[in-house]
């Protein structure tokens, strides 16, 4: 007994020597090789756009980036490899010592430079902290099958922090076909990087554990009866439809979960309590079969300032359902269908719909569109796309439902069958002419007065030489002179006088009329779609139309016509003959 003692006492005494007599850098061998490990690491990798850095108690190989169109931090990591290598709390914590502008770390703008930490090295000894790597999470072939949770956006939340908390997810699973996962269930969101607080936003349930919903008891509504009805459905399709076309998210399928203030949360089945997401933040609950309790529909209102309730009766149709749910999106009215929309400009327009409003066009809610909603009637046509096109580059959007089911040709189907008027004043009398079908000679000698037994005669150069209805007649576009003009005229010569004419359109008024070409100078109005004027679409295009030799329509003016409204006049079966000013055509 005592000589085991007397060994414990020992083995004491030499640890204790050791520790005082054996050098420091003995005992550290192992964390030196570790940092000077590093340190070569540090050089052999440092280039022209790599720097090394001190951070606290770390050296930091850098690279500096400049961040392009599309790029995310995750993104940038992951290509690098850094999700695999390090702990993701420390590269986050030297990401944001290094670059001090970085105050959301999901938010990074193209042309911005920032340094992207790619080694960390402890100096003095002193080790990195691991961090042992999350477990492999279900694929995202499953997880497009699970059940979606929403997501109420807090002050400070980014989309990656919440899916890295909420799930326990690894980072090096944050990838591009996950981020385009987020972005498709949540169309209503422009940019993935950027969400604000009080916005609601769809997130997949899953994780290799059993997740929870955050807030409990749940309670669960559901419509009378098992399933909706063949009308109900139907009414579901079409609001889903219109609203999708206008612009905004309709959720009809899973579930939809509404935390509650008081605790707890209510969970709507949304293919009976579809969800209208506006791109304001609102967001209508459509009651379709009025089956949601009062109390239950003032919890969910007084909870949440954003959301909105319908309950529509039975047997309403697809108007009657728009006309109580459009109020809801509180949407900026501008004219009612008895007041139509009126458009000045070059090409005036007169819009009459169903409906027509103003809304965010984007999450900032500072720019609007104006949106024409019209339901079309059996056997009504739809307006041309060129014409759709034509308004959209003004901020207006058309839209009609249903679309027919035997379609008529698009804008697309039509050639533009655009005449141009030449490169003077010459080539465009040349041009009408030929149009007409008007035979001509140019530049030709005509004597006025001939007498050789006098030595004396008069020649008048001709610009255009032409019999009308059997009478001699000139084109003069080179000036004459009031004189020889006179002249010409005594002789039994039709003179037409165009010399210093500048507009385009004066100058083919006066061809036609001393023609003799029938034709109509009066502004045209046009109606878009085949319909009653009360719910169409009006144009109203200046210009001259006349008919050429082979009976086909022509349309002349000096409008720079927009591509649509071309294409649409060549729907109409007319020719465009171009006399938009521009230097070739007023000299």
């Amino acid at each position: 007994m005592k000589y085991k003692l007397k060994n414990i006492v020992f083995c004491f005494v030499l640890v204790l020597l050791l520790h005082f007599l054996v050098p420091d850098n003995i005992l550290s061998a192992e964390t030196e090789n570790q940092e000077q490990t590093y340190s070569i690491s540090l050089v052999k990798e440092a280039e022209a756009d790599k720097r090394i850095q001190k951070v606290d108690n770390k050296k930091v190989l850098t690279e500096l980036y400049t961040v392009q169109k599309g790029d995310r931090i995750w993104q940038l990591f992951r290509e690098r490899g850094l999700l695999q290598k390090r702990n993701l709390a420390e590269l986050l914590a030297v990401l944001k010592r290094l670059n001090k502008s970085l105050t959301n770390l999901d938010l990074i703008y193209p042309g911005e430079k920032i340094l992207i930490p790619l080694t960390i090295a402890p100096i003095k000894g002193v080790p990195t902290a691991t961090q042992k790597a999350p477990e492999a999470i279900t694929s995202l072939e499953e997880l497009k099958n699970v059940k979606l949770e929403n997501y109420t956006v807090k002050k400070g939340d980014s989309l990656t922090k919440v899916v890295l908390e909420k799930y326990k997810m690894p980072p090096e699973k944050i990838t591009d076909e996950y981020l385009a996962l987020l972005a498709k269930l949540n169309p209503n969101i422009e940019d993935i990087n950027l969400i604000h607080p009080g916005q609601v936003v769809r997130l997949p349930i899953y994780s290799p554990q059993v997740v929870r919903l955050p807030v409990k008891p749940k309670k669960t509504i559901k419509p009378e009866g098992k399933v909706l009805s063949q009308t109900l459905e139907s009414l579901r399709h079409q609001l889903g439809e219109v609203f999708s076309m206008v612009g905004e998210e309709w959720v009809d399928s899973g579930e939809h979960f509404i935390p509650l203030k008081s605790g707890g949360q209510i969970r709507l089945k949304a293919d009976s309590f579809p969800v209208l997401n506006l791109s304001s933040g609102i967001r209508v609950i459509v009651d379709l079969s009025n089956a949601l309790p009062e109390r239950m529909s003032d919890l969910i209102t007084s909870s949440w300032k954003n959301y909105r309730i319908v309950h529509l009766s039975k047997n309403e149709d697809l108007r009657d359902a728009l006309d109580e749910v459009l109020p809801l999106c509180e949407y900026r009215q501008v004219s009612t269908s008895e007041e139509p929309l009126e458009l000045e400009g070059d090409i005036p327009v007169k819009i009459t719909a169903d409906w027509i409003f103003k809304r965010p066009s984007s999450l900032s809610g500072k720019e609007e569109e104006t949106v024409s909603l019209t339901l079309l009637k059996p056997g009504e046509g739809k307006t041309p796309d060129g014409v759709k096109n034509f308004l959209a580059a003004s901020g207006i959007k058309v839209v009609e439902y249903p679309p027919p089911k035997n379609e008529s040709p698009t804008q697309a189907s039509f050639k533009v069958d655009l005449i141009k008027p030449g490169a003077g004043v010459r080539e465009l009398v040349e041009n009408v002419l030929s149009l007409v079908g008007q035979s001509y000679n140019k530049d030709v000698e005509i004597p006025i007065y001939r007498d050789q037994k006098r030595d004396y005669n008069l020649i008048v150069r001709a610009d255009f030489f032409l019999r009308i209805g059997g009478r001699e007649s000139i084109v003069d576009i080179s000036g004459l002179g009031q004189e020889i003009t006179s002249l010409l005229k005594d002789h039994g010569f039709y003179v037409l006088a165009l010399a210093g004419e500048k507009n385009p359109l004066l100058i083919l008024f006066k061809i036609l009329t001393f023609l003799g070409v029938p034709f109509d100078a009066d502004p045209h109005v046009f109606l878009a779609a085949n319909r009653e004027a009360s719910r169409n679409i009006t144009l109203r295009i200046s210009g001259i139309t006349f008919r050429d030799s082979r009976g086909e329509d022509i349309f002349a003016t000096k409008l720079d016509l927009p591509e649509g409204v071309a294409g649409f006049l060549s729907q109409k079966s007319y020719h465009v003959l171009s006399l938009s000013p521009s230097p070739q055509t007023i000299e």
